[in-house]
């Protein structure tokens, strides 16, 4: 049995509007507070035995709260990273693994962690979802049949945009529309036992202090 614990990072930059903020933003501070309690309530759901996080800055920050609250390692995982429908800039925007080691220095990063240029925007709807449900075999494949475990329990920090689209890929959906709505910080839950796959809970909000659109 497996529990997927599927969390949308919280309030960044970009969500409150603010001008000029960068394709890597950070969280405002609300942000900040809907990471701790979102961190708090995954503690109170149970023990995580992985934390698998988009290295942006934005969905980082979110995951870190997260270890802080539960313990469980917090590990690099490119695939989940962010959907962009317009392309980066000529200068790569965002943190190389020298980067990302020193400010999270409580981050895994694999030997095979991709240097800059591991995702090339734009990416279609179609090409997202394709990409969800790679990921999500990814981490089917990596714990399929530990023999150490009854119950793996993981969660997934990414973004709107592709955490809706894990969702469409779990459920079998093959075309992305319409989209599933993800709110910041919120925390939906698969079941990925095999014979018995379910959604648990999508959207779940109500541990926040703090609602945002």
């Amino acid at each position: 049995m497996m529990l997927i614990y599927l969390v949308r990072h919280a309030q960044s930059e970009a969500n409150a509007g603010l001008p000029d903020a960068p394709i890597d933003c950070e969280l405002t501070e609300l942000g900040q507070r809907q990471a701790k309690a979102t961190g708090d309530r995954l503690a109170r759901m149970g023990p995580l035995d992985l934390i698998l996080c988009s290295p942006y800055i934005r969905a980082l920050e979110t995951a870190t709260a997260i270890h802080r609250a539960t313990g469980a390692s917090l590990e690099a995982f490119p695939p989940i990273h962010e959907h962009h429908i317009t392309p980066f800039p000529e200068a790569w925007p965002l943190l190389d693994r020298h980067g990302l080691a020193a400010r999270f220095p409580h981050l895994l990063l694999g030997s095979d962690f991709p240097e800059p240029g591991w995702h090339h925007p734009p990416e279609t709807d179609a090409q997202a979802l394709d990409r969800m449900g790679t990921a999500l075999d990814l981490v089917r494949t990596r714990f399929a049949n530990d023999p150490e475990r009854d119950v793996r329990r993981i969660c997934l920090v990414s973004h709107g945009s592709p955490t809706g689209k894990i969702v469409m890929a779990f459920l079998g959906q093959t075309i992305a529309d319409p989209d599933i709505r993800i709110d910041n910080a919120s925390i939906t839950i698969l079941d990925d036992t095999p014979g018995r796959r379910a959604v648990r809970g999508t959207n779940w909000a109500d541990h926040l202090p703090e609602r945002t659109s």
